[in-house]
């Protein structure tokens, strides 16, 4: 259970790491992309 918990978690980590560089490095292009999907899914920046 535990090492379940470990990796999860590990994972996780490794996955939100990777989804801020590629944010922080595509943020426009994902802002039209999602505009012109008309995605529900919005990225809410301080803007």
């Amino acid at each position: 259970m535990f090492d379940y918990i470990k990796r999860f978690a590990i994972v996780l980590v490794f996955v939100l790491t990777i989804a801020l560089l590629f944010i922080g490095a595509n943020k426009t292009q994902i802002q039209n992309f999602l505009k012109k999907n008309n995605s529900s899914f919005v990225l809410t920046n301080g803007k």
